[in-house]
């Protein structure tokens, strides 16, 4: 086809016919123009649309940020730009926005032309991945590898700033009985619950992990030793007293056992490795385990905080 024979209506043709939204508009930012698309997204025929402005389409907040992308538009620039809206039905939608002006033929801008795509789709998608990469599948809460960089990201703001930060690692009692007992599926419950007992016993800036298997992990920022401690065990308490359910209906509960330590200058790379060692000592040492034990740096062995002399002296 020689699109240089193509008439008006012919083009208008094509353009109704493509899912992308193509719309003119003149020097005072209304519509002269709009595709089937545009139509179908206000929900009114084009002759509605055309000679009306943004305000009759969109809410205060987007109508002031679309006018001000047409002034920029109609003193010479071209922009390129996701922008998000609601539609007629409240759904909100991520378009990739085209504009660029129309010149008469003095060279003054005389409109604009504009372009838009819908990628809600592809924003999904990438909010899908994102979330996967930093979320464990099953709790919900952040993964490993997120743990990871998020403790970089922390002992750095640490040596820069020195606030404190603290560690706590936790796992299931017993958790081998609870999946021989009651089966796997039961256990997966289990480990979802305890990841919402956690998440609900701190503040948002908190960060809650799960490390692997039926361990997690806390990392708190600006959070002293003795604080951290006090969180640790509050959400022991609250897990020691939620009442679980089989598939069978049978109820029980489970205990878990916290380590925590607190980040100094002179343990930056040790931050876990004291965690865990504290929360390895409840396991092989304490009957019934069931409790929480903190690296105390101030008296350089594992500890409980609420038996410790120097107590009132920790902040």
């Amino acid at each position: 086809m020689d699109m240089k024979n193509l008439t008006v209506d012919e083009i208008r043709a094509v353009l109704s016919r493509l899912d992308c939204y193509f719309f003119v508009k003149d020097q005072h930012a209304r519509y002269t123009y709009v595709n089937d698309a545009v139509s179908r997204l206000f929900g009114k025929p084009a002759e509605e649309i055309v000679g009306g402005d943004d305000a009759q389409f969109f809410d205060l907040q987007q109508c002031h940020d679309l006018i001000q992308h047409d002034r920029k538009v109609l003193e010479g620039q071209s922009l390129s730009q996701v922008e998000k809206s609601t539609d007629i039905h409240g759904e909100t939608h991520h378009y990739q926005i085209l504009k660029t002006p129309i010149y008469d033929y003095e060279g003054n801008v005389a409109g604009i032309f504009g372009l838009a795509i819908d990628i809600t789709e592809s924003i999904a998608k990438r909010d899908e991945y994102e979330y996967l990469a930093i979320r464990d599948v099953l709790t919900g809460v952040y993964n490993r590898r997120y743990l990871e960089l998020q403790l970089k990201r922390e002992i750095a703001a640490h040596v820069r700033h020195n606030r404190p930060l603290s560690y706590v690692m936790l796992d299931v009692d017993n958790f081998k009985h609870i999946n021989d007992s009651y089966g796997h599926s039961i256990g997966d419950y289990v480990l979802k619950n305890v990841a919402k007992l956690m998440e609900s016993s701190v503040r948002e800036e908190d960060y809650c992990f799960r490390f692997g298997g039926d361990e997690f992990a806390l990392l708190l920022p600006l959070t002293s030793l003795l604080a951290a401690y006090r969180v640790a065990e509050r959400i022991r308490v609250s897990i020691a007293e939620h009442e679980f359910v089989s598939s069978e209906g049978q109820k029980f509960t489970i205990n878990i056992s916290l380590g925590v330590s607190q980040l100094t200058d002179g343990n930056t790379g040790l931050l876990v490795a004291q965690a865990d060692g504290a929360l390895m000592t409840v396991k092989r040492e304490r009957e019934g385990k069931n409790m929480t034990l903190v690296y105390c740096d101030k008296q350089g062995h594992i500890t409980e905080c609420d038996r410790c002399k120097l107590k009132r002296t920790c902040h």
